[in-house]
């Protein structure tokens, strides 16, 4: 699937997924993560959208 019809169907989902579970789907975390200092060692996809990630990284 095309990076941006990804995109569009987050900005979709996003208010509902917020309502229902309390968390923005949104976020940019790998940013973050990277932002605190920590150095990403390994991102897996979960889920079909890539909306649940494991996040493996390291100080």
């Amino acid at each position: 699937m095309e990076r941006s019809a990804r995109k569009w169907r987050r900005l979709l989902l996003n208010p509902l997924v917020g309502r229902l579970f309390g968390f923005n789907i949104n976020r940019r975390t790998l940013a973050s993560i990277e932002r605190v200092g920590l150095e990403i060692e390994r991102v897996q996809n979960l889920d079909k959208m890539g909306i649940v990630k494991l996040i493996v990284a390291k100080p």
